[in-house]
């Protein structure tokens, strides 16, 4: 990892061993990924409390749910809620602007494990 780079972790051990766990900061992920299907369009989300936001890196979709009452995200509430959205998008994107730039090579299309995956 660079020098300069701090992780956002979180330790979970107490939910492991069955005791009161409550994640008190969002978690964060992001898609590097091929991009073959329906199911892999999000690039980027945050999950804070009940609600989770999707997106692609230029935000031409984004999708926000509710976990709890909708575990299948079938019910998108992005439109409905435009202050959460931007809220979580900022972060996310502050999160996202955190990461180094590089991709690497086993993730590139085309690179000698993608090859072999096939």
């Amino acid at each position: 990892m660079p020098n300069q780079y701090k992780p956002d972790g979180v330790n979970i051990l107490p939910a492991l061993k069955g005791q009161k766990f409550v994640r008190n900061k969002p978690i964060f992920w992001e898609w590097r990924g091929p991009y073959t299907k329906e199911a892999n369009w999000a690039e980027l989300a945050i999950q804070e409390g009940d609600m989770k936001l999707l997106m692609h890196r230029n935000p031409q979709r984004v999708e926000l749910y509710d976990v709890v009452k909708d575990r299948g995200e079938q019910n998108n509430l992005a439109a409905e809620n435009p202050k959460v959205v931007n809220d979580m998008m900022k972060k996310l994107l502050e999160w996202k602007a955190t990461l180094p730039k590089d991709t690497p090579a086993a993730n590139k299309k085309g690179s000698k494990k993608d090859e072999e995956d096939q």
